[in-house]
């Protein structure tokens, strides 16, 4: 299957939707949970988009059956 990585303009995407989803997130974030599929893109776009998520300890669970 091919697994592409994210580029350097979808990298950049990611950190801009970062910054408009830490400063008008309206959920708990003991309430939430992270999941992705385990291909290269959307773990990277977990990665730089939820980043400020992961670093508070919010669970991520890595599904293959979300990989289509």
């Amino acid at each position: 299957m091919f697994d592409p990585k994210l580029t350097d303009k979808g990298i950049e995407q990611c950190k801009t939707l970062a910054s408009q989803l830490e400063a008008n997130f309206p959920y708990k974030k003991e309430d939430c949970r992270i999941v992705v599929s385990p291909l290269s893109r959307t773990l990277q776009t977990a990665q730089h988009s939820l980043g400020w998520l992961l670093e508070s300890g919010v669970p991520v669970d890595v599904r293959a059956e979300w990989q289509v």
